[in-house]
């Protein structure tokens, strides 16, 4: 933001300003085996002989062996190839090539720190072995190997157990197991956590907790600083929240207006447009809808106002009094006079079947794997079913994730029995620390009691479909993803509409201390032929932008309407579906799901039969 604006804090969520740091929801790097590779060789009779140009001093001239010590990350220098042809592509080969990871375009190649007294090399020896493999446009070929040694480093005294560190806290809560303590209590507590459950902990730099001013912000630097394959962030999850978010989030309650801002533009001229509305809401009672643009807050000029305060009062209020909104809506000007409230979200908001031309096609929306969606998703199962659907469509594009068992009931209730019986849903393998404690989920063919058992009173429909598709965006996510992927396991049919997802193969169990809550990676989650690579998120069968002029479940919405007809062509269509209008899409900016979803949790739970 520049200029007077730059005091100017927006977030599209509920009802809060938008944070420097908006919660997004994850990666995972890509195990790659030893890259086989054959040069042709280029010969000549008769008339001519290959038009094809060669280089033969292709050379990568600047890595060499290197040393890393323990509980630090390997990252190479970018590597200089000389000769090349055309832009370049890296892969890796080698002896230890499935504990690196590779940047294809940079050539930047990474691995996780490493334990010295516990190597991972496959001579055990503490020395990791790869070999880079650049690949230029005219498929010249040079290598370099190179080998990598962790060393010993001094460590510092052994951590105390976070069960022993637990519960000592600054503000204790009365009437509870909770005893006073200080800010340096609650972060050794934090440092205990991490060290025990986090899935990356070897990788965890060393930092001074006293520079921090709370364990929540000790907590947000305690992660790995290790890229993931497309060069980003590999842990991009690590979060924690308030007891009352936390208890307002799992029990689907918000308090605020409902709305999910589109953030085109912050600073003058702004520009915000709705793109989604919780229909309990009071957004939602009120008639407010996707599409809507932001004009004036409480008679202030939206787009080029300076009264920041005033416009971050009315449009993320902090208190529960009335505000107006004025909002345009094709031609017409409407006014919305609004409360913050608390209500129920609903996430599965729309379930039906669609007559394409004779085949019954159901359609659903889901948003979010929260345990009351368990409900939901059976009575909309069983209505699909006695109306004879015959394909699927499910709405997940800005479904951050959720609890796992509902993600797998849900898998279960597409494939069916015969698909997936027997199959592993998800495999949880968490840190070495925790090997023991790896678990499988099978496909779950029941609903579940409150204490996670099967409760065989209630067995799951099934549609038992060969295929299904769904509608997909960057705010899919983590549990979600966990559906494609599981589905993708048993050789169920995956068409993904819409844009890449968001790539989190990860999950965590959220752990609570002093009134707040801790997200740290625990796990990653393989499907039945053990695949978790999907760090940089499913790129879909069909790109469809996400056009706000159009309702979610609306026929003609772009993404559904090119659902529809790939359904029958098998194809995707040559133009767009529906032109993209100025007030644009969610994938336009990189912060419009709203963190509530875009926190890609996926939460294990423990089933008993």
């Amino acid at each position: 933001m520049q200029g007077n604006h730059s005091s100017t804090n927006f977030s599209k969520t509920s009802n809060k300003p938008l944070s420097a740091r908006t919660r997004r929801p994850a990666g995972l790097f890509y195990y790659m085996g030893v890259a086989v590779l054959a040069l042709l060789g280029a010969c000549g009779g008769g008339g001519g002989g290959s038009s094809n140009l060669v280089s033969n001093n292709l050379s990568i001239t600047n890595l060499a062996d290197s040393s890393v010590a323990e509980n630090v990350a390997y990252i190479s220098s970018a590597p200089s190839v000389s000769g090349a042809i055309g832009p370049l592509t890296y892969t890796l080969g080698g002896t230890d090539s499935a504990l690196f990871t590779v940047n294809a375009s940079t050539g930047v190649v990474s691995m996780v720190a490493r334990n010295f007294e516990s190597p991972a090399d496959a001579g055990l020896n503490n020395i990791y072995d790869y070999t880079l493999i650049a690949t230029d446009a005219n498929s010249n070929i040079t290598s370099k190997a190179v080998a990598v040694t962790v060393t010993d480093a001094v460590e510092g005294p052994a951590l105390a157990p976070a069960a022993q560190l637990a519960n000592t806290c600054v503000s204790p809560t009365q009437n509870t197991a909770e005893k006073l303590g200080t800010a340096t209590d609650e972060k050794a507590w934090v440092r205990s956590f991490v060290d025990e459950r986090y899935l990356w902990y070897q990788d965890v730099p060393s930092v001074d907790a006293s520079q921090y001013a709370s364990a929540a912000a000790y907590f947000d630097v305690l992660k790995t600083p290790a890229k993931n394959s497309a060069g980003g962030d590999l842990d991009r999850f690590h979060w924690s929240l308030t007891k009352e978010e936390y208890d307002q989030y799992t029990n689907g309650i918000s308090i605020d207006y409902g709305i999910s801002w589109s953030r085109l533009a912050n600073s003058r001229p702004r520009s915000y447009v709705v793109y989604d509305v919780e229909p309990q809401s009071p957004a939602g009672k009120a008639g407010i809808r996707r599409g809507d643009r932001l004009m004036k807050v409480d008679g202030i000029d939206f787009i080029n106002g300076t009264d920041v305060t005033g416009i971050n009062n009315g449009v993320f209020p902090q208190d529960q009094v009335q505000h107006t909104l004025e909002l345009q809506r094709g031609t017409s000007t409407l006014a919305f006079t609004l409360q913050a409230g608390q209500y129920a979200t609903s996430p599965v908001r729309d379930a039906k079947v669609i007559n394409d031309n004779g085949t019954k096609v159901a359609y659903l929306y889901f948003d979010s794997f929260i345990a009351k969606s368990e409900d939901a998703l059976i009575t909309a199962f069983n209505d699909f079913k006695t109306q004879g659907a015959e394909e699927l469509i499910i709405d997940m594009r800005y479904n951050g994730g959720g609890l796992l068992f509902i993600s797998s009931q849900l898998a279960y209730m597409i494939a069916g029995p015969g698909a997936s019986s027997g199959k592993i849903f998800n495999k949880q393998v968490f840190n070495d620390k925790r090997s023991s404690e790896n678990y499988s989920y099978d496909f779950l063919p029941y609903a579940l009691t409150a204490s996670y058992y099967y409760d065989y009173t209630r067995p799951l429909p099934s549609l038992d479909l060969k295929r299904v598709t769904l509608l997909v965006g960057q705010g899919t996510a983590s549990a979600s993803e966990a559906v494609i992927n599981s589905l993708k396991g048993i050789d169920i049919g995956v068409d993904l509409i819409g844009s890449t997802t968001y790539g989190k193969p990860y999950g965590f169990t959220p752990q609570g201390n002093c009134g707040r809550y801790y997200y740290a990676v625990e796990f990653k989650g393989e499907n039945h032929k053990g695949f978790s690579a999907f760090d940089t998120g499913f790129v879909p069968s069909c790109s469809v932008k996400d056009d706000l002029n159009f309702q979610l479940g609306d026929v003609s919405e772009p993404r559904l309407a090119e659902a529809l007809q790939y359904i029958k062509s098998r194809q995707c269509t040559t133009a767009p579906v529906a032109s993209i209008k100025a007030m644009g899409s969610p994938e336009q900016l990189p912060d419009v799901v709203d963190p509530k979803r875009a926190r890609a949790m996926m939460i294990p739970t423990k089933v008993y039969r």
